[in-house]
């Protein structure tokens, strides 16, 4: 799940007993996304090598942003 900067984005892995755990930080996900502003993401194999790849869509929607919050940048990688 993504959110806005300084928001980590979330990572749940289904226990199968109707509850979920959220790997963001021990996977490394959540220090990755810590200043990112996300609006999707999506599982799947990429470069067709049988391991599933993550696709975040990120950028923030504020232009300004970078003058507002040290750390935080407009454009995103």
């Amino acid at each position: 799940m993504a959110n806005i900067d300084h928001e980590v984005y979330s990572l749940y892995r289904n226990n199968h007993d109707e509850s979920f755990d959220d790997e963001a930080r021990p996977s490394g996900i959540g220090a990755a996304t810590r200043l990112m502003s996300g609006w999707g993401l999506r599982f799947f194999d990429y470069d067709n090598d049988g391991n599933l790849d993550l696709f975040l869509a990120n950028g923030n929607p504020d232009d300004l942003i970078e003058s507002l919050h040290p750390g935080v940048t407009y454009g995103s990688r």
